[in-house]
C-alpha cells in the first residue's frame, strides 16, 4: 500500500516492511554524484542501487542524468533491486499518484506522462535505462559484474552493526568507484569503509546532509551553533558520520 503523507512522501508497507520514500528526495546527493563521475574520464558507467523500495529514487536519479546529459559524456546502465518482491513490482510497474509533482520542477515534470485515475509514470526512456532486478536483500547480493556507483540509501539502520560491516565488505567486493549512503550506524562507519578501502568525499556534504530527514542526526548536532555554516566540523569524524560519498582509494579498471 502506498499513501502521501504531510511532507509529500510516499509511506509505504506491505506486510511486516514498511518506509517512507520520495522523488528528488536528496537533488544535492545526485548532482554531487554526476559531477564526480564528470571527472572521470570514462564512456559508461553500471550503477546499482540496493534497497531501492519502490523506485522512486531510481527514477530521479535517471532524470538527474537526462537533465545533465547535455553536459555528461558518458552513458549510465542502471540496476536495482529491493528485498521485498511487492515493492519491487511497484518500481517496475511505475505508477504513482500524481501528487508527487507537486514538488518537481517543470523539466522534471516533463519526464512523466499521466496514466488512467490520476497516477503518472516515467517516460519509456527513463525505464528502458533501469533493469530491475529478482528481489534480494542487500546483504545476500553478488554481482558477477563490477558497479562502478552502488548507493544503499536509509537501509543500513535495519540492520545490526556486524551486518552493516559485513553488507559493505561485499558491496566493496563489486565496487570499482563511488559507494553513496545514507542513514549509517555511526559508531562503527569509519572502520567500516577505511578497511574497504573507501576514502569520504566532502564536496556539498552539509547540503546533501540537510537535505535528509532533518532529525535523523540530532543526537550530533543538538548541541551545535545551528547559525554556524562550519558546524559539522566540530563532530568528531563527522567526514564519516555525516558523509553520504565515499570514493575507491584503488580504482578497479
Amino acid at each position: 500500500m502506498m499513501k502521501q503523507n504531510n511532507q509529500l512522501m510516499l509511506h509505504i508497507h506491505n506486510g511486516n516492511q514498511e518506509g517512507d520514500t520520495a522523488f528528488f528526495r536528496n537533488r544535492y546527493l545526485f548532482n554531487t554524484v554526476l559531477d564526480i563521475m564528470k571527472q572521470r574520464p570514462q564512456k559508461k558507467f553500471l550503477i546499482f542501487f540496493h534497497a531501492c523500495s519502490i523506485g522512486a529514487e531510481v527514477y530521479s536519479f535517471v532524470i538527474h542524468y537526462l537533465l545533465q546529459q547535455s553536459n555528461l559524456q558518458f552513458e549510465i546502465e542502471v540496476f536495482a533491486t529491493d528485498i521485498n518482491r511487492h515493492f519491487l513490482n511497484v518500481a517496475q510497474e511505475g505508477f504513482y499518484p500524481d501528487h508527487i509533482l507537486k514538488t518537481m520542477t517543470n523539466e522534471e515534470i516533463n519526464y512523466f506522462q499521466f496514466s488512467e485515475r490520476r497516477f503518472v509514470t516515467p517516460i519509456d526512456e527513463i525505464k528502458q535505462k533501469i533493469k530491475f532486478l529478482s528481489p534480494v536483500s542487500f546483504l545476500d547480493f553478488k554481482s558477477s559484474k563490477t558497479m562502478d556507483v552502488v548507493f544503499l540509501l536509509n537501509a543500513l539502520t535495519y540492520v545490526a552493526e556486524e551486518e552493516q560491516t559485513i553488507a559493505i565488505q561485499r558491496i566493496a567486493n563489486y565496487n570499482s568507484f563511488l559507494f553513496c549512503v545514507a542513514d549509517v550506524h555511526k559508531r562503527t562507519i569509519k572502520a567500516d569503509v577505511q578497511v574497504n578501502g573507501y576514502i569520504p568525499i566532502t564536496t556539498n556534504i552539509e547540503s546533501i546532509h540537510q537535505a535528509w530527514d532533518e532529525n535523523s542526526n540530532q543526537d550530533l548536532l543538538a548541541n551545535e551553533d545551528k547559525t554556524n555554516k562550519s558546524k559539522f566540523i566540530k563532530i568528531p569524524d563527522y567526514q564519516y558520520k555525516l558523509c553520504s560519498i565515499f570514493k575507491k582509494k584503488t580504482l578497479i579498471l
